[in-house]
């Protein structure tokens, strides 16, 4: 990191482990998924991974948001779904470099 800009993706890799110790790393193409982000958590729960809030800035740093938004992703389906927000009861600000629990 050079400090002088910013890289953010939103592209999603699936690690597959085997028995033997191996691994294989395979890009997922969801088309539906969530916005360039950092700085997000993720919790797996019942087959669906799901990642809430993060951050955003433009390469140069002069923009900047916080997401407050929550997505699952399918891991047998393989895609991806925001989650609407009319949770019961309080819901969390938008927020970076927090952390979740299940």
């Amino acid at each position: 990191y050079d400090g002088a800009k910013n890289l953010f993706y939103n592209d999603c890799f699936m690690l597959t482990m085997d028995s033997a110790g191996g691994h294989t790393w395979n890009l997922l193409g969801c088309d539906n998924k969530p916005g360039t982000r950092s700085a997000h958590q993720a919790i797996e729960w019942h087959v669906g991974l799901y990642i809430f809030g993060g951050e955003w800035s433009s390469q140069n740093g002069q923009k900047f948001k916080l997401f407050d938004d929550l997505w699952r992703l399918d891991l047998s389906e393989q895609n991806w779904e925001k989650i609407d927000g009319s949770a019961s009861g309080p819901s969390p600000s938008a927020r970076s470099g927090h952390r979740m629990v299940c």
